[in-house]
């Protein structure tokens, strides 16, 4: 439904479907007897049944890009995948018991993973589970990027170039430091840059630990570029993407132009606009 990383649009809906169904569960609660059948019927049983839906189907974008990548989480989200698909059976008995079996039958049909416009041939998710890598393996990988790196020696030779930092309005970046082996990995951060800023700098991640980097352009003149390096403690050396920053901004721009770095598009895209 939502790419599991471009933008964080599925990040942003996951959180708004937890949401509905946190106050959803809230209100049933607080509802009086005599109304829970028309605040289940009308409102409870849409609306906890879509957001389910929608959590079901995000989860299950972001497990199989972790499995593609052997994180361990990808484990932990086939499960959560699962648990969505179970929810949506006990969502559908419920409403089936709505007044003595009112509204009985009315969740018999298939309602998920349609292929056609009809249930011929619709499917469930597919759950993707992996086997945890033997020796300790790091996995680094932007937010919004399906590119990921293992940490090893030979990740250093070609490092990656995060061009976020050419757009002005752009001051952080997220990226992930995570497991892909049966036990946790020790990891840090090194660089000499100190324009450089991150939320965490180092420990031991089972799982993923979620890093956000961000630059201060106050300390930045003219064009600057500038290296750090997430490091595998259990190997020699670690992973180095190079970080490309933009000549010093100006605010003002000649009449009849338009700012490329306001648009939110790749920068080839960007590349295009004028100059």
């Amino acid at each position: 439904t939502y790419h599991p990383t471009h933008y964080g649009e599925a990040e942003e809906v996951l959180q708004i479907s937890e949401h509905i169904l946190t106050e959803c569960e809230a209100l049933k609660t607080a509802c009086p007897q005599e109304d829970l059948s028309a605040f289940i019927s009308l409102i409870y049983f849409p609306a906890c049944g879509t957001a389910n839906l929608m959590k079901m189907w995000i989860l299950t974008g972001r497990n199989h890009l972790y499995a593609k990548q052997n994180r361990v989480a990808a484990n932990r989200l086939a499960d959560e995948v699962q648990a969505c698909i179970e929810a949506d059976e006990a969502l559908v008995n419920e409403y089936h018991t709505v007044d003595g079996g009112k509204y009985y039958g009315f969740g018999l049909s298939e309602h998920i993973g349609f292929v056609y416009w009809n249930d011929e041939d619709n499917k469930l998710p597919i759950r993707m589970y992996i086997t945890p890598a033997n020796r300790p393996r790091m996995i680094v990988s932007r937010v919004e990027d399906t590119k990921y790196a293992t940490g090893f020696w030979w990740n250093g030779r070609k490092p990656q170039v995060w061009q976020d930092f050419l757009r002005p309005d752009v001051s952080q970046v997220a990226f992930d430091v995570a497991c892909g082996s049966k036990c946790p990995i020790s990891w840090h951060i090194e660089t000499d840059c100190p324009w450089m800023q991150f939320s965490c700098t180092g420990g031991t991640v089972a799982e993923n630990q979620r890093v956000t980097l961000t630059i201060d352009r106050s300390q930045i003149t003219g064009k600057a570029a500038g290296q750090f390096a997430v490091v595998n403690e259990h190997i020699q050396e670690g992973w180095k993407p190079t970080v490309a920053l933009p000549w010093k901004h100006s605010t003002t721009l000649p009449s009849g132009m338009f700012p490329a770095a306001a648009l939110r598009c790749s920068s080839r895209m960007a590349a295009w606009a004028p100059r």
